[in-house]
């Protein structure tokens, strides 16, 4: 470990970027098909299992923690203070539940699935015409003024059911003839097992060990920003109702150190250009299903996937890369194992045929797929 002079060169504070992320469309309607752990199509050979040896790249600083505090001393830093520390900060890894949650969030997002995992109501403090003591744009406090509301106070923000009719959490599968989203059938849900699964991602390569940020914590975006905010008519004025949401959200800020500040935490921290290798195993999944999974992560494309902590303001950015596939139709009898099987000789040809597959697979929604690109590129 160096000492506390070369690492205070390191120290750098992740910068006030007022947004850091951008939205992908959601579809007016989710996709559903009845669970099955026996697929018929891998009786026609149309399904593939096998397993996926992945690269990953870190693009910018990556910090993924238990929320432990550790004393700076223990890290090798000058005394007095504490870090947050990373996972495993001897030898840092890449959770697989980090790494299934990422992929299954941008697969919800190119596909017409359920919204798993969506804020629906939160507390905002607003004020009239207080400069930094409102959390609620003036306009949207002007209007609860106007409708005999106090100038200053605390209002409930809430997004209206409807707006989830039809895209609605996939319910817990509890017999046959339940049916499930495309993201549930691929990643599982309650009462039925994923089809994915990926290995914790081990360190092979850093270009230093690091040294420790100083980042400014942020939470999710304030409700009103992902949509149409106004005064919910008949609650007194202080609810506010969100409707005709943007969309999905999805970091896309830049990362550029800055100079330290008094509310900021300091966080130990994996630099850019780390490397990092996994393996993703797969079972009786269709060749729809392994282009989307493909497209998802960006696999060996300029595409960057965020994870960990401090994605807002630009932390966590990873690019992924396949090194190696070994796909075999599902439905046959498999007498040999994974070592006594060749991989695919064409893996980019492979991946470029699943995701023609995906593009024309009813459950794709290529519109978000396309946003997603865009706003994800480096």
């Amino acid at each position: 470990m160096s000492s506390h002079g070369q690492k205070s060169r390191q120290r750098s504070q992740l910068p006030r970027n007022p947004k850091g992320y951008d939205f992908v469309c959601i579809p007016f309607t989710k996709t559903v098909t009845p669970v099955s752990h026996v697929r018929k199509i891998g009786a026609s050979g149309l399904a593939f299992s096998g397993r996926m040896d992945i690269e990953i790249k870190t693009l910018s600083p990556l910090h993924i923690s238990d929320g432990t505090l550790r004393l700076s001393e223990e890290l090798g830093f000058k005394k007095g203070f504490t870090v947050r520390s990373i996972l495993c900060p001897e030898d840092p890894i890449i959770p697989g539940t980090t790494l299934k949650g990422a992929a299954r969030t941008y697969y919800e997002a190119i596909t017409k699935s359920c919204v798993s995992q969506f804020l629906r109501r939160m507390k905002a403090k607003y004020a009239e015409n207080e400069r930094g003591a409102s959390t609620l744009p003036q306009e949207l406090v002007r209007q609860i003024v106007a409708a005999g509301g106090e100038q200053r106070g605390v209002a409930e923000v809430a997004i209206l059911p409807e707006c989830f009719e039809r895209i609605e959490r996939c319910s817990p599968v509890r017999k046959r003839s339940s049916r499930l989203c495309p993201a549930c059938l691929l990643f599982g849900t309650n009462g039925f097992a994923g089809r994915v699964t990926f290995s914790d991602a081990r360190l092979i390569s850093s270009p230093h060990k690091g040294g420790f940020l100083y980042v400014v914590p942020r939470g999710a975006p304030r409700l009103h920003r992902i949509g149409s905010a106004s005064v919910a008519p008949g609650t007194r004025n202080t609810k506010l109702v969100v409707e005709k949401l943007k969309g999905r959200k999805v970091y896309n800020a830049k990362y550029e150190p800055n100079t330290p500040s008094q509310e900021a935490e300091l966080w130990d921290y994996v630099p850019a250009g780390a490397l990092f290798s996994a393996r993703i195993l797969f079972h009786d999944v269709s060749m729809a299903e392994m282009g989307g999974l493909f497209g998802c992560l960006g696999i060996d494309r300029k595409m960057a996937v965020t994870i960990g902590g401090g994605k807002s303001s630009g932390l966590g950015k990873i690019s992924i890369s396949s090194k190696e596939i070994l796909a075999f139709p599902s439905g046959l009898m498999q007498r040999t194992s994974f070592e006594q099987r060749k991989p695919i000789d064409d893996r980019l040809g492979f991946i470029k045929q699943c995701k023609a597959a995906f593009i024309k697979s009813p459950f794709a929604y290529p519109k978000s797929y396309e946003v997603l690109k865009r706003i994800c590129a480096v």
